[in-house]
Order: structure tokens, then sequence, then C-alpha cells
């Protein structure tokens, strides 16, 4: 994770952040807030990829390095919680980094209380689900938070396969849904 300063982001932004070498083919790309230290400062959860630019080039810096960043951008107005009683959350893999403020809120705001969220969680082994005990912390909040961990290429105990309608029916028959699809991802169901 890296601290960067900026001022209070929304639940739900983005920063596009900026590589500093003019020469390389990738000069920004987006990073979901994972979390706000103070109104100076968020962390940013980076997963590194060995051919990834813009991940070793972060990566590579020490933790109170500072980073141009953008504004922010994409942010989730919470207000349309408020009407639906059950929330489903489609993640996988780092796409579970937008859902942990929206997890913080609806944990620690007892306005939520009367609610249930559904995470499920995709990912190719259990190796490969990041935050897993963080996550567990969050069924004890104020709304109910149900964490279902499906793998793809790991035989386990748990759910097997891809998203799929049989999932979404089994855990949001009428929810609001959140989800931060990659075309990867999303071509492997609905």
């Amino acid at each position: 994770m890296l601290n960067s300063f900026v001022a209070d982001p929304p639940i739900g932004a983005h920063v596009y952040v900026k590589n500093p070498d003019t020469l390389s083919p990738v000069s920004q790309k987006p990073y979901t807030i994972f979390s706000v230290l103070s109104n100076t400062k968020f962390q940013l959860l980076v997963k590194k990829y060995e051919e990834g630019i813009m991940s070793s080039y972060i990566c590579s810096l020490a933790p109170e390095d500072c980073i141009d960043v953008s504004g922010f951008d994409h942010f989730l107005d919470m207000n349309i919680l408020f009407g639906n009683k059950t929330i489903v959350i489609l993640a996988a893999g780092t796409g579970i980094t937008p859902f942990n403020r929206i997890l913080v809120e609806l944990s620690s705001n007892k306005i939520f209380k009367d609610h249930c969220c559904n995470l499920i969680f995709y990912n190719k082994t259990t190796k490969d689900i990041l935050m897993k005990d963080e996550l567990e912390k969050f069924k004890d909040g104020a709304c109910k938070v149900n964490i279902v961990h499906v793998l793809s290429n790991e035989s386990w105990h748990g759910k097997m396969g891809h998203i799929s309608m049989t999932h979404l029916e089994e855990y949001a028959p009428s929810s609001l849904f959140f989800n931060l699809w990659t075309k990867r991802f999303y071509g492997q169901g609905c």
C-alpha cells in the first residue's frame, strides 16, 4: 500500500497515478482509493505484476514517497443504498479494492443495521484471495455482511466456477448490484 496526499476523497473514487517516466508507453493508470488515513492521506492497494509498467513503478517507491495523481473520478452516491435492504457486491481479484470503503461504511454506519450485503468474491485459487482476514471483520458490523468465496482454478470445500446466473439467483434474487467487471470477468457468464 502506498500513502499519498489528497483532500477528502469520496467513497468509490479513483485517481489516475501519473508515471514520471516520459518515455514509458503508460503515462497514467486509474487506481481506486483503498482507504483514507486522514484528510491529507489515502492508501492504494496495488498488486505488482512483473510485466506491469505502472505497478512496478508504484511498488518500487518507499511508503512515504509522494506520487503525482489526478483529481477524483467515478465516485459512488451512497444514497442509492438506502432504498435497497439487500446489496450484492460482485468482485474478482484486485477488483475488490473499490468495495473496501463501501464495506467500511456499511459495517460502521448504524443507518445500515437493517441491511444485508452479500459479497461474492471470485478468485482463481485460495492464494489469490486478497484481504481475506480484513474482509472477515466486516461480518460483525452494523450491516450483516455475508462473504462467499468462489474459486475457478482450485478444488476446495467452497463454491467453484465463474460468475453465473445460478450464483446470482442464489445470493441475490432481487437486490442492488455493485460490480466492477473486466471484459474477461464479464465474458464468463451473464
